[in-house]
């Protein structure tokens, strides 16, 4: 289970991604992809169409897979809708709302809801199998059918490897010792582009 890193009140880093929100905004953004949306996804596969990310505690700041729920645009629609109109009634504050919100998502009531959503839109999709073919070494693998659209790989392997062969990782530096510039992967830390220069560098010749 990954989570997000919090980098200050209006950034937030997640596989290698620098999610941030304006102020005044709600949402955490990169390349108009929404982190919550992201976090959910990256554990559980993708997310099927006209289905909402739901924030169970209402603190749009916190975005740990274990605070976040997967349901319909009308079950998240209705569920905002009965928190608004019980809690309006009870609560004046809005500061007080959102702890009751988030007390009734932990609720006895709050879980047996979303067990039942569970249940209703989402264990099927995980259960039925879907025949794929993967996009790198072109071997045939199954997949759910709720990661249909997201799985493109068989394995972790073949992901990675893509990733590389693909260069979309791959940033411009500069060669330690003949000051040439070259392309690395920014998740690989090094110094020198070629075995050569690096014994140039350590060696002297």
């Amino acid at each position: 289970m990954k989570n997000p890193t919090v980098i200050n009140a209006f950034a937030q880093s997640f596989n290698g991604k620098i999610y941030k929100k304006r102020r005044g905004g709600r949402y955490y953004r990169a390349s108009g992809r929404l982190l919550h949306r992201d976090v959910w996804s990256g554990s559980n596969g993708d997310i099927p169409d006209g289905f909402h990310v739901h924030h169970m505690d209402n603190k749009k700041a916190n975005n740990g897979i274990e605070i976040l729920d997967c349901m319909s645009m009308h079950d998240h629609r209705r569920l905002h809708g009965l928190e608004k109109r019980n809690l309006t009634v009870l609560y004046n504050s809005h500061g007080k709302a959102i702890k009751e919100a988030a007390k009734w998502h932990k609720s006895e009531a709050g879980r047996e809801w979303h067990a039942e959503h569970w249940e209703k839109n989402l264990r099927k999709m995980t259960e039925e199998k879907i025949d794929k073919i993967c996009e790198q070494c072109g071997g045939g693998y199954q997949s759910t059918r709720l990661q249909k659209t997201q799985a493109r790989f068989c394995s972790n392997g073949c992901k990675s490897q893509h990733r590389r062969l693909s260069g979309i990782d791959d940033i411009e530096k500069t060669c330690g010792s003949c000051r040439k510039k070259y392309m690395k992967s920014k998740y690989i830390k090094s110094k020198y582009c070629s075995l050569d220069c690096s014994r140039v560098a350590r060696y002297g010749k």
